[in-house]
């Protein structure tokens, strides 16, 4: 082989590496950080993370402050639900609005979002909010 190709094979071969081995840490990072914050996001750990934070010093003052913070996320959880419901209703009045505006390429633009939003969820391990519920959309 000449020896001019040779180190430039060496050195695109190693940019190939670095590329690759780049963009698989990249995807490992956000999809660890999804998870966090879905794992932050999550309705028992607004219970858990005050109770850590306020470190109640004896038994009798823990089961006052975890009554306390149960309650309230339990009526932050309602709320979220409720707002959730509503949000959902009106996205499906749009679209239903949308239909007969849109051309076929449109609407399979319009499904092909909803599909990878769909798929996107359930690699996070999570289906969509408005599936959860039980609301699932019907084709």
């Amino acid at each position: 082989m000449n020896l001019q190709v040779k180190p430039a094979l060496i050195i695109i071969g190693t940019l190939l590496i670095g590329i690759v081995l780049g963009a698989l840490m990249a995807r490992t990072l956000a999809d660890s950080r999804y998870r966090r914050i879905d794992n932050m996001i999550r309705p028992d750990m607004l219970s858990i993370r005050l109770i850590k934070i306020i470190e109640p010093l004896e038994a009798d003052q823990r089961e006052a402050v975890t009554a306390i913070v149960e309650e309230t996320a339990s009526k932050v959880r309602n709320l979220t639900r409720e707002t959730r419901f509503e949000m959902h209703a009106v996205m499906d009045s749009m679209f239903a609005e949308l239909q007969p505006l849109l051309t076929d390429r449109q609407k399979a633009r319009l499904e092909k979002h909803i599909g990878d939003r769909r798929a996107r969820a359930e690699r996070m391990g999570r289906p969509m909010k408005h599936e959860r519920m039980g609301r699932g959309r019907r084709r």
